[in-house]
């Protein structure tokens, strides 16, 4: 059993399920193997009911099995109703046997349903409780593979197959052994012929069915990897004629993938066709070795019993063959789930503290750094070195600089999306997650790739808040400028946007996204590149309205379009994780050289 079943899978499989799981599952799976005794009863009345038809015709009493006929006080009655009755016991059974067949399993697959949505949950609820460090630096495929797939497949498969396998192995052992009771040269040529043929399928298909499955698994990710980045760079391939070469290469990936899982396909059905070239040799050693050393009589009553039998454990050894398929072809992501797994149960729970919600007149928007260092996770290399300044309540910064300066590295400190390697980082007197914490929705952000979900706009806007505030709905749209906007007017509010927003221009996506971050009347939002794909003067009036209109709101703007921060209050200038210069536009154009030349190239 322990290379059949991959014990260190299953375990993790019970260690993600909740607290007794394991002891619900083992009683489900001892109501299958009731159906197994049903099974042999119903066997019993059939081996009964063959002794009496045959001896019936050599006019003499039945004598197999011996008390039968007594047991059911049927001794004395005539054959048709000997006949009747027990014909009638065998339809009985065998209908109660399915239905507590169907309704075991319908009942284990539904309970372990609803443990993996539960399991699911659970990571999805620690994921997002967990630092943000942990969430940015992840895959998001391998976090959304684990908690989906990932997890049906190590629960829904590999754990309900096994239950399977287990029930069908019992129910096995009992009908074989039954069927050694009623009849010994039955039972046993069931047994080796049955037997030979399991080992002979388990030898074919365990190993090609993992690797099969494995190599179907990675073919299908890179297909759906080709046909994205295809679908991203469509006009370039046009443009170069290159459409026919991208569609040869991806049919080739798909023509591989295909084949794989056609092998998948035939491979459980390779079982069936042995399986039931068992039952004719096995009938016909049954008869032989019968009428070798009994009797005729003797042979049709153990053939009875061998067919009858068969037509129990060829279905059953076709469910574990499958089970067992399943099985093989789950432990392919097995691991990467279970590697997800560990590390979102080792994550800590300190940051999975509620909010706490405080006095929005207790927020000041201000920012005091002092001595920041900064390296991200299983990195070395600082990517913010001794890095100190102060905002105050209302101020407008700009954070400027060359790409990989550091800015938007600055930036997620400031979120509270990292902790500091070394110095200090306080908002409103506090750390970052505890100003979050205390007074969610006051600080804002606006990245440069606004994320659509799909949904309205105004669902785009509002979020997962409770209730859509119409009031400031609308107070949002005219801050990003787009009450006048065509994405807004005509009743189009309420309509939804599709997939990833292709649909919307790239302004009015980032106004979209600026009025997102103004939906929460903020006191501090952070632009980190948002304005790039407006024009000079939207970019403008947004900004000034943004700051003109809400005094006391602090700005904190990435941009490399100096011509967006010459008005700023202060100036960041970073160069290589080194904030090199801080000041007035005019002050950090006297302090860098470099800063001053580039001002000059667009006329400042």
């Amino acid at each position: 059993m322990g290379k059949i079943v991959n014990w260190n899978v299953l375990n993790q499989a019970f260690l993600l399920l909740p607290h007794g799981t394991k002891q619900r599952l083992i009683l489900l799976v001892g109501f299958q193997i009731l159906t197994a005794v049903l099974d042999l009863v119903a066997l019993y009345f059939l081996g009964t009911l063959a002794s009496v038809g045959i001896f019936y015709i050599q006019s003499r009493p039945a004598s197999f099995p011996p008390r039968m006929m007594d047991i059911l006080n049927l001794s004395d009655s005539s054959f048709n109703l000997q006949f009747a009755s027990i014909s009638f016991a065998i339809a009985l059974i065998f209908t109660i046997k399915t239905l507590f067949a169907i309704l075991g399993n319908r009942r284990i697959l539904l309970f372990l349903g609803n443990r993996a949505a539960s399991a699911s949950t659970h990571m999805v609820t620690k994921l997002l409780a967990s630092k943000p460090e942990y969430i940015l630096r992840k895959k998001s495929q391998e976090i959304l593979y684990a908690v989906t797939t990932g997890v049906d497949n190590l629960i829904l498969s590999y754990v309900s197959a096994t239950a399977v396998l287990l029930t069908e192995s019992i129910f096995l052992v009992v009908i074989v052994i039954g069927v050694i009771a009623l009849s010994k040269s039955a039972g046993l040529i069931a047994l080796v012929v049955f037997g030979i043929s399991t080992l002979l399928i388990s030898r074919i298909t365990s190993r090609s069915s993992k690797l099969l499955s494995e190599e179907s698994s990675r073919l299908g990710v890179q297909y759906s990897e080709r046909l994205l980045e295809n679908l991203s760079v469509y006009r370039e391939l046009l443009l170069r004629g290159a459409l026919d070469k991208a569609s040869s290469e991806m049919q080739t990936i798909r023509s591989l993938t295909l084949g794989m899982r056609a092998k998948l396909i035939f491979l459980p059905t390779l079982g069936k066709y042995l399986f039931e070239f068992s039952i004719v040799v096995g009938g016909a050693l049954v008869g032989l070795s019968q009428i070798l050393l009994q009797d005729s009589n003797g042979a049709i009553t153990s053939v009875v019993i061998f067919v009858a039998a068969s037509t129990r454990i060829l279905p059953a050894l076709i469910r574990a063959q499958n089970s067992y398929l399943t099985m093989r072809q789950s432990e392919g992501g097995a691991q990467v789930t279970m590697d997800v797994i560990k590390e979102i149960d080792d994550l800590p729970d300190k940051v999975a503290e509620k909010v706490v919600r405080r006095n929005s007149d207790d927020f000041i928007p201000s920012i005091v750094v002092e001595g920041l260092t900064f390296c991200y996770p299983d990195s070395d290399q600082e990517s913010l070195k001794d890095v100190s300044f102060s905002v105050d309540s209302g101020q407008f910064i700009a954070i400027v600089g060359q790409s990989g300066a550091g800015k938007s590295t600055l930036v997620d400190l400031i979120l509270g999306m990292y902790e500091p390697t070394k110095g200090e980082i306080t908002v409103s007197g506090v750390s970052p997650r505890e100003a979050i914490r205390y007074w969610p929705g006051l600080i804002s952000y606006v990245p440069q790739d606004i994320s659509i979900i799909d949904g309205t706009i105004a669902k785009n806007i509002v979020l997962k808040e409770s209730e859509q505030d119409e009031g400031q709905l609308s107070r949002s749209l005219e801050g990003a400028h787009l009450l006048d906007d065509v994405l807004v007017t005509k009743g189009k509010l309420e309509e939804v946007v599709g997939e990833r927003g292709t649909r919307l221009s790239g302004g009015q996506r980032q106004r979209l996204g600026i009025a997102r971050a103004l939906y929460t009347n903020p006191r501090m939002i952070i632009f980190d590149e948002a304005t790039s794909s407006l024009d000079p003067i939207t970019e403008k009036s947004v900004t000034d309205a943004i700051y003109n209109k809400k005094r006391g709101i602090t700005l904190i703007v990435i941009a490399h379009r100096l011509s967006t921060v010459r008005n700023a209050d202060l100036v960041l200038l970073m160069d290589k994780g080194r904030l090199i210069a801080k000041g007035t536009f005019n002050e950090v154009r006297t302090l860098a050289p470099n800063f001053d030349e580039q001002a000059k190239l667009v006329n400042l």
